[in-house]
């Protein structure tokens, strides 16, 4: 086998590209850069119908799908109450003909336009202890 540094350097990653290495029961095989990705950072759509949800610790860096009837308002609690990790972000998604509007819990700032209009999306990533962006 040729020295990794005779090999052409590939940029930028594409998902279909390929890393050697081995499996837990020291197998080599070959993983494509989408497989570490959904490795790494795995997305579940989690839908709900409630006019009146609170972010749960099961929506961090997942996404959430609004599919009820009627405006809906998302809560974000603050961190005494849920500690969703410095960094994570929330996929929030509108499905419906209504509005979702995510709100700010006791002592959360949530800095940004927060109306997720019908057919929208926006994602809420928080930035420090009890501070969140959407965006």
């Amino acid at each position: 086998m040729a020295a990794i540094s005779s090999y052409a350097t590939s940029s930028p990653v594409v998902a279909t590209d390929k890393w050697i290495g081995s499996d837990a029961s020291s197998v080599t095989k070959n993983f494509t850069a989408s497989d570490v990705r959904d490795y790494i950072n795995p997305r579940e759509i989690i839908e709900t119908s409630l006019t009146s949800y609170t972010y749960q610790l099961s929506t961090q860096n997942n996404t959430i799908v609004y599919t009820g009837t009627g405006a809906s308002v998302f809560t974000i609690p603050p961190n005494s109450s849920i500690a969703f990790e410095i960094g994570c972000e929330i996929l929030t998604c509108n499905s419906t003909v209504d509005t979702v509007t995510p709100t700010a819990g006791v002592g959360v700032t949530l800095n940004g336009t927060a109306l997720i209009a019908a057919g929208e999306s926006k994602r809420l990533k928080k930035t420090d202890t009890d501070t969140w962006f959407i965006y």
